[in-house]
């Protein structure tokens, strides 16, 4: 009697195991990570002494810390013009972009044609390079951290200076260093 009594225990404590395992109630805790993030790319420059200048982003990529390069501009799908002395006080909306959820911490930036007028003299000249490419730069001191809830870009193209011989000619100008890359959450 008392081994069916046991096995009568032994067989409802199987039973009970198989009907919990059988369960569709997870007693496991996991989180769902996001797989992408939204990037809202904004683009600014201080005024220097040209009046307007008018940009066209060729070329835009991210770097992750990894060092997985996650392209947004290319010459496939070029960006708008900006006016970047526009954009100074109010930095220039270009695009929103999908990338893989993560924290970036670099950039390389190309920029094509380029046209600006001089503050002096009114003249407006035609950027004698063409384009002008940025290598794969460092963010400085910050990262940009790329979730759900979004994140804007705000890239400052470093025009320094122009030199615009007459009206319709070809000019020059100075650049600086692209290092001024700031990720905010929005």
């Amino acid at each position: 009697m008392a081994s069916i009594k046991a096995l009568a225990l032994v067989s409802a404590s199987m039973l009970a195991v198989l009907a919990a395992s059988c369960s569709d109630k997870s007693t496991s805790s996991t989180i769902d990570m996001p797989t992408n993030g939204t990037v809202s790319l904004y683009v600014t420059d201080a005024p220097g002494d040209v009046s307007s200048c008018n940009v066209k982003i060729s070329h835009l990529a991210i770097y992750d810390s990894m060092g997985h390069k996650v392209t947004l501009i290319d010459v496939g799908n070029p960006s708008q013009t900006v006016d970047l002395v526009q954009a100074h006080s109010n930095p220039a909306f270009m695009s929103q972009f999908n990338v893989p959820a993560g924290t970036y911490n670099a950039l390389e930036c190309t920029i094509e044609g380029v046209n600006f007028t001089m503050m002096d003299s009114g003249a407006t000249c035609t950027f004698t390079d063409g384009t002008m490419t940025f290598p794969k730069m460092m963010m400085q001191g910050t990262m940009m951290q790329v979730d759900a809830t979004g994140t804007k870009l705000t890239v400052d193209i470093p025009i320094i200076s122009g030199n615009c011989p007459g009206n319709g000619m070809m000019g020059t100008l100075s650049f600086g260093s692209m290092s001024e890359m700031h990720g905010s959450m929005m």
